[in-house]
């Protein structure tokens, strides 16, 4: 540790001395040992300043004190004293410190002597006390009179100096940690620009220009209209004195700090549009590779941009704390007074503990802005800057809804989630803290499907459709179930269960009231937040599958059932009865009763006009609220709750049957009766976000996005609490999954006692393409205790969550256990859901009949539900695994089916679905014109309903079957019409699945270079996403690619890579995909016993999962290996099950490869006119279908018969050629057979 010479000057050691002595005596104060004081964590602020880091319990505080004045005497004689040797005393290095000073040093260092310090307070008083003439003499330095700056006066300059014979100095603007900061005239390019200067004890230490330049070198990476501009380094001489200086772009406005100080705190719309651009400028740095490490307030310039101020530039300045962000050397020590090393108000726990420093330190300091602006004053506050550190250190801050109660919830979670303590814990990059704050981008997740793959060929085309995975999706409304308790680290509240209300009167037209009545009384004593009122869809879920009888009490075994299901502590229930009279009256009786105990705790009569339901809600909310002792509501947080009830008793009605009907997948019926509750009541939030779940649900995606919208800008008056619900519900409508990651982040963090919130969370998760995420959640919520840590539905939530991770194994095992349990506990319906997603992975894992029985299990279950919704979805799942099964014709009767339901439901998504499905059958009839025309209807419908990722979809499958037609130009610009919508939604796994398919069909014209540019493409995203299936799939891909380059070692190793893959997965289909290829490989390194075993293995398991194409491929290659090892009969019966096989496929490539194979043995057995004959029409037919690898392999065949024949020259000038063109397009492959075919004909060359 040295100053800018070998030590420090007296003045500023006394200084540090007592700031550091400050320090360690607040932290004493607190019961806090440092453990590790030395000048490496001692750091400067801005204004010179110091700072302890780097904190540590392990030690005594007396280790402190003696490392401190290890500390000041290397301040002081620019060395640490020797271990174990006589320390000199500081006068023989220096005598212009008081002899008081040296006298406190010696006394830290030598624990022996009796009047060491014991204390550190007595240490900073006697410091105080040292020299009061000296301290006063460097308050006088340090700021100056009338200044405002800490730091000394640089030289100056007068206004018109002339710098590097360029600058003219216009007027002084301000002083900062590095300089002084003057307006010039740039007298070259004729304009104004900042000019900011090196104090000369810097500009003369090589480590602080170097970390000067650093600034210059890093910002001038950063280009942005958010972030500064710099120009460039200058230097100049002043008589002796060299100056160094640098130019920037002249910013004329104000600090944000400086605004704040001026207006106060600002509202969420005025201080949003600033906020964007503070966040695209931060953005832009951190693509540059670049940290800027002191972000704060002052650090961000409003240029006004209109006449009256309202708008602004905002731009970030002052880069001179950025550090490459892979960098990985430490922060700066205390080395240089008045280096500028981070302002602690503004800094990252990680950067007071000296830890690493990462994008995410900047995402810390821009929460800390934000909680500037919108709560007008910083998150923590303390005496000092160390007070202020510690804070932080040790506790989460308060919530920006201290300052601001009515600040929107989403925002209050997006703040602190931007200060959370763990660089983890906050957003991943600044770009995600702007979309969870608003919701714009729309980043929806597909219900694609990878299951039609499941039956392709080698080289078929991934399809987008709604099949096997689609259960997954639609399972999400039934998994939402709260329970009771939390974390041992959490204070659980009293959760209430309103099981509803028995209609004595028997008139039907009152009978909404028992649902109606049971939603309101719900809603009333949830308001508060001191009970947790569990949802009504959750009740009616429970008393559907449980089949709860009506009863004036419940028995202890129905009470164990119902508190398994819902994790109640206590139920309410009862009658009412409308009583006739003018006006009409509703008298409502319940009960009380403890679902652990079994006793009964109340029982409460009530009476109300009908008029006036809210009131008779009210009256019966608050004696039960006092029955369970948690008091009255305020008047605010009555009101709070009455804003979530419908205003009117007609909009109630109309409310209450459309909850009803959504709650048995009637969305057509819900939609009616949601639209005329919205028409009675259109400020009833709630209302809106149901009305946006049933048009979702019937797949008008720009209706449900309209009525989300709606919803989320009346729900302001609602409680933190029903404000984030109705979020999460519109974002899930809207299929917005990224937000509804961040809504129910927040509500699981407000409510960490909600254990349906953390279901939902982890569910938006996997959604959201954060399946790795949602398996965290999952692991935290089996942390509860039970019940809750037993609940079938996180058994449910991880099998999604592994599927989405192509782990199918673990899925299937997952959704078996929670099958199991759901049978345990008579929940018919959670059985359903499980067993879908069972079916799915046994699906994926090639186990068909297994599969199938889950899907029909799970059909019959919802039939007997009349679930007539899933029960479509189930039918559509079991329809694929009978298509995969080769019954073609009972798959397409199942999707008819399908098809009817969804279109008598409304559901005009599904009704897509259907016909997507049904043109995958007609694809694999061969009927290509047939399967165009069934997918055409489905982009029309989606281009109807406003479904963007669907109409993507469909353009993805319908330039499948374009290329499967040939004619690959409309493909590739079906393709390409796919491709941005799904970059733009953000939904990555299509866009890799469209990559992939483009890959294959570029690959099939003979374009290598740009098909592997494309599978990697592909591979990098499902490698990201930990798609292992399709992971697996883009390696096998591109050993295919390295095959035909001729590299058959590194084609090996891909396939190889890729089989233990499928391997561990469990996937056999995939396991023989590879084997095939594999044994393609053994044959051209002239291993034909290992290909005849591999080949073998390959059809018997192609032919075990019906899947005659690809048999057909394995009984080909099979052939080949047999007819080199000349068993001629074995080798007959091969090919003539592959030519038997290959009459029947739609698939043009899969028929010339058989054929061409078939016309090599024929010629072997003698019948060499037709096999050439044969070879001339492939030849002709794979050039027209641009089928450029078929071509060469039916060329190369021809010109080996002709060898074979004797008709060498016709032999040697196709292979002339072949090779040529071969090598021309990068089929080495293929060229290296051609050259081993000629050396066979007599007197060629080599």
């Amino acid at each position: 540790m040295s100053s800018v010479g070998d030590v420090f000057p007296p003045d500023q050691i006394l200084a540090y001395a007592e700031q550091i002595a400050d320090a360690l005596t607040y932290a004493h104060d607190q019961g806090i040992s440092h453990g590790n004081v030395k000048a490496e964590n001692v750091m400067f602020s801005e204004d010179c300043t110091l700072k302890l880091t780097d904190f540590s319990s392990q030690s005594s505080m007396s280790s402190d004190l003696e490392a401190f004045g290890k500390v000041l005497y290397e301040m002081a004689t620019g060395r640490l004293p020797f271990p174990g040797a006589t320390v000199p005393p500081i006068e023989t290095f220096r005598n212009d410190l008081p002899a008081a000073f040296t006298q406190i040093v010696t006394r830290l260092i030598d624990h022996e002597r009796k009047d060491c310090y014991k204390d550190s307070r007595n240490v900073l008083a006697d410091l105080r006390s040292s020299s009061p003439t000296q301290m006063m003499t460097l308050i006088r330095t340090i700021v100056p009179a009338g200044g405002t700056s800490s730091i000394p006066a640089a030289p100056g300059f007068s206004e018109g100096r002339l710098l590097a014979s360029r600058f003219r100095i216009e007027r002084f603007i301000a002083r900062g940690g590095m300089g002084d900061v003057f307006e010039a005239e740039d007298l070259e390019l004729h304009e104004r620009v900042a000019l900011k200067t090196v104090r000369p004890e810097i500009a003369g230490a090589a480590h602080a220009m170097e970390r000067f330049k650093r600034e210059i070198q890093l910002a001038r990476k950063v280009t942005h209209p958010n972030v500064c501009r710099i120009f460039d380094l200058f230097h100049d001489t002043l008589g002796s004195e060299n100056i160094t200086f640098l130019t920037m772009e002249l910013l004329n406005g104000e600090t944000l700090h400086q605004r704040l100080l001026r207006n106060g705190r600002m509202t969420i719309s005025e201080a949003l549009p600033i906020i964007r651009q503070m966040a695209a400028g931060l953005a832009a740095a951190h693509r540059a590779g670049v940290i800027h490490r002191d972000f704060k307030s002052s650090n961000v310039m409003l240029i006004p941009e209109d006449a009256d101020g309202s708008k602004f530039r905002v731009v970030v300045t002052d880069f001179g704390l950025a550090r490459p962000a892979l960098a990985q050397e430490p922060m700066e020590t205390l080395s240089q007074p008045g280096d500028v090393l981070g302002t602690p108000a503004y800094m990252a726990p990680e950067q007071l503990e000296n830890g690493e420093i990462t994008p995410a330190a900047d995402l810390y300091a821009f929460g800390v802005v934000m909680y500037e602006m919108i709560a007008g004053t910083l998150p923590f506050n303390g005496e000092s800057a160390f007070a202020v550190a510690v804070k932080r250190l040790q506790g989460p801050p308060p919530s920006p809804r201290k300052y601001v109660p009515e600040l929107n919830p989403v925002w209050e979670a997006g703040i602190l989630r931007c200060l959370a303590r763990h660089p983890a814990d906050r957003f991943s990059n600044i770009d995600e803290v702007i979309n969870g704050l608003t919701g714009e981008t729309t980043i929806a997740r597909s219900a694609a499907s990878r299951s039609e793959a499941l039956a392709a060929g080698a080289r078929r085309r991934f399809p987008l459709t709604i099949g096997v995975v689609l259960v997954l999706v639609l399972l999400a409304g039934w998994l939402m179930i709260r329970n009771r308790l939390a974390p041992a680290e959490f204070k659980s509240r009293r959760s209430v269960a309103v099981l509803g209300f028995k209609n004595l009167t028997g008139q039907a037209d009152a009978a909404w009231l028992s649902t109606g009545l049971a939603d309101m009384l719900t809603t009333e004593l949830g308001a508060g937040e001191k009970l947790r009122a569990i949802p009504g869809e959750n009740v009616a879920r429970m008393s559907a599958e449980l089949s709860l009888p009506e009863s004036g009490s419940f028995g202890s075994d129905t009470l164990v059932r119902i508190r398994n299901y819902l994790g109640a502590d206590v139920i309410i229930y009862g009658s009412y009865v409308a009583l006739n009279g003018t006006p009409a009256k509703i008298r409502m009786d319940l009960r009380l009763q403890d679902a652990v105990q079994g006793n009964l705790l109340a029982t409460i009569s009530e009476e109300g006009y009908a008029a006036d339901l809210l009131m008779l809600v009210s009256r019966s909310g608050a004696a039960l609220r006092e029955k369970l002792g948690v008091g009255k509501l305020e008047p605010q947080q009555a009101e709070v709750g009455h804003a979530a009830l419908p205003a009117t008793p007609e909009a109630a009605r109309f409310y209450t049957e459309g909850l009803e009907k959504l709650r048995v997948f009637d969305a057509s019926g819900a939609r009616t009766a949601l639209e005329k509750a919205v028409t009675e009541d259109g400020r009833h939030a709630l209302a809106r976000a149901a009305l946006a779940t049933a048009w979702s649900m019937l797949g008008y995606a720009m209706k449900a996005r309209e009525q989300s919208k709606i919803a989320l800008d009346i729900s302001t008056k609602l409680g933190r609490e029903d404000q984030l619900v109705v979020e999460g519900r519109a974002r899930e409508a809207a299929l917005e999954w990224r937000q509804a990651v961040e809504v129910y982040r927040a509500l699981f963090r407000f409510f960490p006692d909600n254990f349906d919130y953390g279901l939902r969370l982890a569910d938006a998760q996997t959604s959201a393409g954060e399946a790795k995420d949602g398996l965290a959640t999952i692991e935290a919520l089996r942390k509860f205790p039970p019940p809750d840590r037993d609940s079938p539905r996180i058994d449910v939530a991880e099998a999604r969550a592994a599927g989405a991770l192509s782990d199918f194994r673990r899925q299937e095992i997952l959704a078996a256990r929670a099958a199991a349990k759901g049978r345990e506990r008579g929940a018919k319906l959670l059985v359903a859901g499980a067993r879908l997603l069972e079916g799915s992975a046994l699906a994926h894992l090639g186990d068909l009949g297994p599969a199938r029985a889950a899907f029909e299990e799970a059909k019959e279950l919802y039939v007997t539900a009349n679930d007539r919704w899933d029960a479509a979805n189930a039918s559509t799942n079991l329809a694929y695994v009978v298509m995969q099964s080769g019954d073609l014709t009972r798959a397409q009767t199942i999707f008819q089916q399908s098809l009817t339901t969804y279109r008598e439901l409304g559901d005009r998504k599904g009704e897509a679905a259907a016909l997507t499905s049904i043109g995958t059958v007609f694809r694999d009839r061969g009927d290509f014109s047939g399967a165009k025309g069934l997918h055409e209807q489905a982009l029309a419908i989606r281009r109807e309903i406003g479904d963007r990722s669907g109409e993507a979809m469909s353009r993805n499958n319908l330039a499948n079957i374009l290329s499967l037609m040939g004619d690959s130009k409309a493909a590739r610009e079906m393709y390409q019409l796919a491709l941005p919508v799904f970059q733009e939604i953000g939904d990555r796994n299509s866009v890799a699945t469209v990559l992939s398919n483009l890959g294959d069909l570029v690959s099939d014209e003979g374009d290598l270079l740009r098909a592997r540019e494309l599978y990697e493409q592909s591979r990098a995203i499902f490698k990201d996403l930990g798609n292992q299936t399709s992971l697996a799939h883009e390696l096998s891909r591109l050993g295919d690619i390295d095959l035909i380059n001729g590299d058959p070692g590194a084609a090996r190793r891909k396939h190889e890579d890729a089989l233990s893959l499928r391997k561990q997965l469990g996937e056999k289909p995939g396991v023989a995909e590879n084997q095939l290829a594999l044994a393609q490989i053994s044959l051209h390194e002239g291993d034909a016993a290992s290909a005849e075993a591999a080949a073998k293995a390959a059809a018997a398991e192609f032919a075990g999962a019906n899947r005659p194409d690809d048999e057909a491929s394995a009984m080909a290659v099979l052939a080949r290996s047999l007819l080199i090892r000349e068993k001629y009969a074995e080798c007959a019966q091969a090919i003539q099950r592959a030519e038997d096989l290959s009459r029947k496929s739609s698939d043009r490539s899969v028929r010339l490869s058989v054929a061409i194979t078939a016309a090599s043995i024929g010629a072997a057995r003698g019948d060499t006119a037709k096999s050439l004959k044969d070879l001339e029409h492939i030849i002709r037919e794979a050039r027209g279908a641009r089928l450029i690898q078929l071509e060469f392999e039916a060329r190369l065949a021809s010109a080996e018969i002709e060898i074979a024949s004797g008709r060498f020259q016709a032999a040697q000038l196709g292979l002339d050629a072949l090779e040529t063109e071969a090598l021309k397009r990068g089929y080495k492959y293929i060229a290296d057979r051609a050259a081993a075919a000629r050396k066979k004909i007599p007197g060629s060359r080599a």
